[in-house]
């Protein structure tokens, strides 16, 4: 609860509500774009009875804001030059219906120095997107 509310108040809010859209984002560089072509499982595991992903970003290493989604190969010469890489590790909770897929980030990981600001920033925008878009673990069954 203490670093909720840390995270909260050292956190760039207009950055967060940007990332969060760009974890909405069915286009090319957006979260939903990645996990439709990304395998379940395989490195990334499970989380008790849910498949995980893997989903690799690439953000600005000052202020926190989410570049992109995607792997390296995929990134521009000047999008890994300039910005930081990092990861999420994602529970799935599978429906019917591909769009009515929830996530749960449950693991968060930076590849390289990232100031204070921006890994508070993308750890509270993680926490607003599993109490707004994601599910609870605990709670649900996996399809």
């Amino acid at each position: 609860m203490a670093f909720e509310i840390l995270y909260s108040y050292f956190a760039d809010e207009k950055i967060v509500k940007k990332n969060i859209k760009l974890m909405q984002s069915r286009k090319r560089g957006g979260f939903i774009q990645l996990v439709l072509t990304e395998s379940m499982g395989g490195n990334a595991g499970a989380y008790g009875k849910f498949p995980n992903i893997g989903a690799n970003f690439f953000f600005d290493p000052n202020t926190g804001e989410i570049i992109a989604f995607g792997n390296i190969q995929e990134m521009s010469p000047e999008v890994r030059e300039k910005y930081l890489g990092g990861f999420f590790i994602v529970a799935l909770l599978l429906k019917d219906r591909v769009k009515d897929t929830k996530y749960y980030i449950h693991e968060v990981g930076f590849k390289g120095k990232a100031s204070f600001k921006a890994r508070v920033t993308i750890k509270e925008m993680v926490r607003e997107y599993n109490l707004a878009y994601g599910f609870d673990p605990k709670v649900e069954e996996p399809y």
